[in-house]
């Protein structure tokens, strides 16, 4: 079964992950998560905030990050489209730095 790209919907994140994902530009599409929650600042000082459609169980995928400040994936290209590099997690237990579509904010 294909995985879904960067800002699709999801409920579960073995359903994102799209290896040839048209979305992550320069960034590295995997391992991708099911954002169904996220810091809304790069410091991540305050709470974590609900995907926008997390009261259906429905989340949007989000690839791997590595600055929150700079907003920047893998090589230091920039999250793609307007995603924001965020700390985030599923509703089981991943978690990390992952570009946040702006679809969840």
């Amino acid at each position: 079964m294909p995985r879904q790209a960067l800002r699709e919907t999801c409920g579960a994140s073995n359903e994102c992950g799209d290896t040839l994902d048209p979305n992550a530009g320069a960034c590295v599409p995997v391992p991708a998560i099911c954002v169904k929650e996220f810091r809304p600042d790069a410091a991540s000082l305050q709470d974590f905030r609900a995907c926008r459609a997390v009261s259906t169980a429905i989340g949007r995928c989000g690839i791997p990050c590595t600055d929150t400040d700079q907003n920047t994936c893998s090589g230091g290209d920039l999250c793609p489209g307007t995603s924001l590099c965020r700390a985030a997690k599923d509703d089981v237990s991943i978690s990390g730095k992952y570009c946040v579509p702006s679809a969840c904010r």
